[in-house]
């Protein structure tokens, strides 16, 4: 590391400062390594940081290439330590209840985590074959039997689990996210598959408070109606309607987020959590909750080109950021950072404002220098009921994000029709 900071610096030096140091926490449990094969990813990525950090800082800045180095670093480490390869699956942590794999919420962060590094400027190509062997273990979830067919909350070979909707809506933009990337339809019929089971969920019952909404777990079982059951739907909704054109995503993207806006919108600008069927409010505030919305507002603007949407991003954002000082945004879980970070990225991809980075630098570099295993390169944030996956793939997409170019919050062009 200090090498290649101090390479950095003699090419261009960094705009600003950067964290002194690693910090070392120790672990309650050293996870096993998931294959010999996988510790070549280090110093594949050790070597692909040091290329990056020879040509990219000019071009992009000191600061994304630390970034673009932290984010290799974190993932070959969450590749040795959990990653399956002969399943192209994750293992599944104490945490989870000895589940042989993982569930479906930690692998799509994982799969987020292998997008992120994709999308990596110059160096993310090299790891699109990552990308494909990840979303071929994301079938492993899917169950076509169901009706409609839909993501299951854990590995059919595991014997499957609930299907939550918010799961649903977190793959579906990711494989769009690799659809562009990668430019396999299927991977756009299987988000639009996703998206219909979300419109499935919704609540059609007039006589429930505040009706309307998407369950957050399918068969009601969780009578509850979330920010997070609905927001991503929304922004999964706009972005099928960007790539297709059709009518029919716009329409439903738009009537989950006003929802939301509706119902779950507090007077502070801020968003509760859930609404359940007695009226009563879940106001815990997460800051995945507000990112969410935010990327709604900021797709829709790119969608509609009404300026409306636009206002309420950056009224969110600014709100969001003054709620969460650093010292609140650590007793937040970092998987919900990645995904406000992300969220954030997209907005200033539209509206540049400097304290928006700035703001996910800081936090990005408190956590390196505090909650990083020099020894095993993980992140511990001493989170009870988060495994570590989790967390190790939202760090690598925090710093993934940081280094990322406008690429890939551009709206996408208009998907040419398919040759029968």
């Amino acid at each position: 590391m200090r090498t290649s900071a101090t390479r950095s610096q003699l090419l261009c030096p960094p705009r600003g400062g950067r964290a002194a140091g690693r910090g070392r926490v120790r672990l309650a449990r050293a996870p096993r390594p998931a294959s010999p094969r996988v510790p070549r990813l280090i110093a594949a990525a050790v070597l692909a940081a040091s290329l990056w950090m020879l040509v990219g800082p000019c071009r992009a800045g000191a600061q994304a290439a630390v970034n673009a180095e932290r984010a290799l670093r974190s993932y070959a480490a969450m590749q040795q330590q959990f990653y399956m390869p002969y399943h192209h699956l994750y293992r599944g942590e104490e945490t989870e209840s000895a589940q042989e794999y993982a569930f479906l919420w930690p692998f799509s962060q994982a799969l987020a985590a292998t997008t992120a590094i994709a999308g990596i400027p110059s160096i993310g190509r090299k790891y699109r074959g990552a990308v494909r062997e990840h979303l071929s273990g994301l079938r492993s979830y899917w169950n076509r039997r169901s009706k409609p067919p839909g993501y299951e909350g854990g590995a059919l070979a595991s014997g499957g689990a609930e299907e939550f909707y918010d799961d649903n809506e977190w793959v579906g933009l990711q494989l769009l996210r690799a659809f562009r990337m990668l430019g396999d339809r299927a991977l756009l019929a299987k988000a639009m598959e996703a998206f219909r089971l979300v419109v499935g969920g919704w609540d059609g019952n007039p006589r429930h408070p505040c009706p309307g909404g998407v369950w957050r777990v399918r068969g009601t079982r969780e009578l509850e109606r979330n920010t997070v059951s609905n927001a991503p739907g929304a922004e999964l909704g706009v972005e099928l309607y960007q790539i297709s054109r059709r009518g029919y995503y716009l329409r439903w993207a738009k009537r989950m987020y006003h929802w939301v806006r509706l119902c779950l919108r507090e007077g502070s600008g801020l968003y509760a959590d859930n609404i359940d069927l007695s009226g009563t409010i879940d106001r815990t505030v997460w800051i995945y909750n507000q990112g969410t919305m935010l990327g709604a507002e900021v797709l829709l603007y790119q969608a509609t080109g009404d300026a409306r949407y636009l206002v309420r991003a950056q009224e969110t954002a600014a709100t969001t950021m003054a709620y969460f000082t650093m010292a609140q945004l650590e007793g937040q879980p970092p998987f919900f950072v990645a995904v406000f970070a992300d969220n954030l990225m997209r907005l200033n991809a539209v509206a540049p404002n400097p304290s928006y980075p700035a703001y996910l630098q800081q936090y990005a570099d408190h956590a390196w220098s505090t909650f990083l295993d020099s020894e095993s390169g993980l992140f511990e944030f001493h989170e009870r009921e988060a495994t570590l996956l989790l967390q190790q793939a939202a760090m690598t997409q925090l710093f993934a994000y940081l280094s990322w170019d406008r690429t890939w919050y551009v709206p996408p062009r208009r998907l040419p029709p398919s040759r029968r």
